[in-house]
């Protein structure tokens, strides 16, 4: 994989992420849709298992840094580093584990395992900031209330799944994926 064009494309996906947050975001809750999660699906689905694997860690901790918890004592926030990490990770396993399943050149499966993959992150993100609010972390959290938002969000990201396919699969060759099987279907194309 091209490391260079995948820095680009999280740099300009984080940026549109984070800019188009507020304006994304459906009233007073905290669902929005993620940008970087069908990067990261797109990423598990092409590249050898390393490599994504890697990918999806950087994307997650990306995540963690941009996602703020307010406190529940004082005014401020905080950031919590590895939930996000941990649950990109397993997304990229669980797309890893599908990817022989899939049509891969189809966009309908980007945005079908972005939902699934952003349920999956989300739920680990949701377990163990849930495990440290009962420890007694000062943050504000509502189990019940952020596990519900989380799969509203994973739902969301469907749209944005949408129209990152259309950017990511015509720079697919951009990319560089190398893979040690030979690519499946009807077709046998030389990219």
């Amino acid at each position: 994989m091209n490391w260079g064009v995948f820095a680009v494309m999280t740099w300009l996906l984080l940026g549109v992420e984070v800019g188009l947050r507020p304006a994304l975001q459906i009233g007073t809750t905290p669902m929005a849709p993620s940008f970087l999660l069908p990067l990261g699906v797109w990423v598990a689905l092409w590249a050898p298992k390393h490599v994504a694997a890697s990918a999806c860690l950087i994307l997650g901790v990306l995540l963690d840094l941009t996602f703020e918890m307010p406190l529940a004592d004082r005014v401020g926030t905080t950031v919590v580093l590895g939930p996000y990490a941990l649950g990109c990770l397993l997304m990229s396993q669980a797309v890893i584990a599908a990817r022989g399943l899939v049509i891969k050149r189809n966009p309908i499966t980007l945005v079908v395992l972005s939902v699934v993959g952003a349920m999956i992150a989300h739920s680990v993100v949701a377990a163990l900031l849930t495990a440290r609010w009962l420890m007694g972390d000062p943050i504000v959290w509502e189990p019940t209330s952020q596990l519900i938002a989380r799969a509203g969000i994973s739902a969301y990201t469907a749209v944005t799944a949408v129209g990152v396919s259309f950017v990511l699969y015509p720079l697919h060759p951009l990319f560089a994926f190398t893979s040690s099987s030979p690519m499946r279907g009807f077709v046998r194309r030389d990219d």
